[in-house]
């Protein structure tokens, strides 16, 4: 196939795949649900699953439900996904907390219960139950003045397993 200036290209063998790479490198934290929309106006039929598992094995990454380019979700993020995906005890609210906990390193645990209830819809009740639950284990340390922060070596140590 040869372009205006007469170089040659590669044919795309799953053009939407490609555009799909193109609209989340252009608008980076874009959800799922919109990129299908988007592809849809483009393209008669899209299976989304293969596109997302596709996407995966290219490198494009999740993060809280948006998809982003390669390489530009940060490691303690992708650290504490595997850690999850690996732990079998560990369960979606866990995870959900001790992400909200790397997100607000050094606050409150008052905090942590609070951004947990608005944005991750975890009953206050439960999340307390879950932060102590994760501090019992070590995943989560809560200093004298109820100060949080994520006990990086001790997930690390368990990611590795």
């Amino acid at each position: 196939m040869k372009t205006r200036k007469g170089q040659t290209t590669i044919p795309q063998k799953n053009p939407i795949l490609h555009r799909a790479k193109q609209m989340i490198n252009e608008k980076p934290g874009i959800y799922p649900g919109n990129l299908h929309y988007w592809l849809l106006r483009e393209y008669k039929k899209v299976d989304m699953e293969k596109i997302m598992n596709l996407l995966a094995l290219e490198g494009y990454e999740e993060k809280k439900g948006l998809l982003y380019p390669p390489g530009t979700v940060e490691e303690e993020y992708k650290l504490l996904k595997r850690f999850y995906i690996k732990k079998e005890t560990i369960t979606e609210e866990d995870f959900k907390i001790l992400v909200r906990a790397w997100e607000l390193e050094g606050e409150d645990v008052e905090r942590i219960i609070s951004k947990a209830l608005s944005y991750d819809f975890i009953p206050e009740r439960e999340s307390k139950r879950r932060i102590v639950d994760l501090a019992l284990k070590g995943y989560l340390i809560i200093d004298d003045k109820g100060r949080t922060r994520i006990n990086w070596s001790k997930i690390r140590k368990e990611e590795k397993r």
